[in-house]
């Protein structure tokens, strides 16, 4: 049986906010990654520059982000996991766009009403 169009929105709308959830939880384990990825190369700058990066707050914000990390726990497969949903949703983003493109490439844009002409100056 065929889901309707109707049900097809109901039932996009019910799962947003699980969808939601489950994008934020995954933005927020790439975010601190980022981070401490940033600080642990901040920390290499300062050390290249004979500054002692433990008189910096940045050291606290490193400290932080890894013990964050540490309490998810983030093992390689939880990064695997994250990587392949991230692709999987920015290609949903992208095929979304393609999928309106192609269904509007055979029509004419509202404003032109029509076929172009071209005018030699």
């Amino acid at each position: 049986m065929a889901i309707r169009p109707n049900d097809r929105r109901r039932l996009a709308r019910l799962a947003m906010p699980l969808v939601s959830a489950r994008r934020d939880e995954v933005n927020h384990r790439v975010e601190l990654r980022k981070s401490v990825d940033f600080f642990e190369h901040l920390q290499g700058l300062l050390r290249l520059e004979r500054i002692d990066p433990e008189r910096t707050c940045a050291m606290g914000h490193l400290r932080e982000a890894k013990a964050t990390l540490a309490a998810i726990p983030d093992t390689p497969e939880l990064q695997r996991a994250d990587a392949e949903y991230l692709a999987r949703a920015e290609m949903s983003v992208a095929q979304f766009y393609l999928s309106r493109i192609e269904k509007n490439l055979d029509q004419p844009g509202p404003e032109w009403g029509g076929e172009v002409e071209i005018h030699e100056k």
